[in-house]
């Protein structure tokens, strides 16, 4: 997923510096093993890299954390994400 992507599905980070933004998918993206999530690959790293700056200093004073929880409200679909992908057999 590129920067203008995520820009315009996550646009609740627009305060973010783009080079934190940039920074972070890449991380979410090193995380990830691109041939097992298929498809589904640049959602999930959209909802890792949400995750990860809801949890950093910019997603303080947001409404990004599920109340009475200790997660934010991207990490459920992400984990969600991660359980379609591995569900039934892998052929490689």
């Amino acid at each position: 997923m590129d920067l203008a992507t995520f820009r315009s599905l996550r646009p609740e980070f627009g305060a973010v510096p783009d080079d934190t933004v940039t920074a972070q998918l890449a991380l979410a993206a090193a995380e990830m093993d691109a041939p097992s999530w298929g498809t589904l690959f640049d959602k999930g790293q959209m909802f890792l890299c949400a995750h990860e700056l809801a949890c950093s200093p910019y997603g303080n004073g947001t409404e990004l954390r599920v109340q009475g929880e200790d997660q934010t409200i991207y990490w459920p679909q992400y984990v969600r994400l991660r359980n379609l992908r591995s569900m039934g057999f892998l052929v490689s």
